[in-house]
C-alpha cells in the first residue's frame, strides 16, 4: 500500500497520489454542492467507493455510511481509511443479483468497471485481458431494503444507469438527493449519461448543478 495525505492506496496507484496532501479535497465542490438539498441525515450510499474520499466526508455528517467496494485490494484501502460509522460492502451495484466480471484498472483504482453486463459501459480503447477480469458479487440497492436513505452518491465508470435501475423502490420510497457521475470520455459514454438523467428525470427528479463531475438530482417536492 501507499499513503497519500493520510490516506490509503493500493501500491500502483498513480492518479490519485498526483493531488499530495489534498487528495481529501478531491472533488470537494461536488460534495459541498450537494449537502443543501439534503434534508435529514441519517445514512448515504457511496456507490463505488474507492478508497473512501467521499466516505470519510459523508461519515462526518451522517448517522450512517454505506459504502460499496467490490474490488478486493482497494477495499482493503478503504476499510483502513473510514471510521466506524461507515459500512463496507465488499460487492457492485447493477441491476441485478448475482456475480459479473469486473476488469480492476491498477494506476488508478477508481477507474475499475463491469465488463460483462449490456447495460454497463466498456470504456473505448481498452484492450481486454482475459486472466485481469475478477468475479464480484452483485446486489441492488433495492436489495438491501434500506429503512432511511437521505443521499446517493454514484461513481461506477458506466454503471450507473444499471444501479439507478436497481434502485427504484429506494428512491421512490426515501427521495434522497442522488450525485451522480456525469464525467463524459466519448459519445457512447455521454449515451449512458442521457440514460441515467433520463431515467432520473422519469423517477420524478430535477437535474440541478454541476460542481465540478457529479450532476445533482433532487426532488423538489
Amino acid at each position: 500500500m501507499l499513503q497519500v495525505g493520510g490516506l490509503y492506496f493500493p501500491d500502483l496507484e498513480n492518479h490519485f497520489t498526483r493531488f499530495g496532501d489534498q487528495v481529501h479535497d478531491y472533488q470537494k465542490r461536488d460534495r459541498e454542492a450537494a449537502y443543501p438539498f439534503v434534508k435529514s441525515w441519517r445514512r448515504a450510499l457511496d456507490v463505488g467507493a474507492n478508497v473512501g474520499i467521499f466516505s470519510r466526508d459523508f461519515a462526518s455528517r451522517f448517522d450512517e455510511v454505506v459504502a460499496f467496494e467490490p474490488i478486493p485490494r482497494v477495499r482493503e484501502c478503504l476499510t483502513l481509511n473510514v471510521p466506524q460509522n461507515v459500512r463496507v460492502e465488499p460487492c457492485a451495484i447493477a441491476d441485478e443479483v448475482g456475480t459479473l466480471s469486473m476488469y480492476p484498472t491498477a494506476k488508478n483504482s477508481g477507474g475499475s468497471f463491469i465488463c460483462n453486463h449490456p447495460q454497463v459501459m466498456t470504456p473505448e480503447g481498452v484492450q481486454l485481458k482475459a486472466n485481469r477480469a475478477i468475479e464480484v458479487e452483485v446486489r441492488t440497492i433495492d436489495s438491501y431494503d434500506f429503512d432511511a436513505v437521505d443521499l446517493i452518491k454514484l461513481d461506477i465508470q458506466g454503471a450507473e444507469f444499471a444501479a439507478l435501475v436497481g434502485a427504484r423502490e429506494t428512491i421512490l420510497r426515501h427521495k434522497p438527493v442522488i450525485m451522480v457521475e456525469e464525467k463524459g470520455f466519448s459519445e457512447a459514454h455521454d449515451e449512458f449519461i442521457r440514460k441515467a438523467a433520463d431515467l432520473l428525470v422519469s423517477y420524478g427528479m430535477t437535474p440541478k448543478e454541476k460542481a465540478q463531475s457529479d450532476r445533482i438530482y433532487v426532488f423538489e417536492n
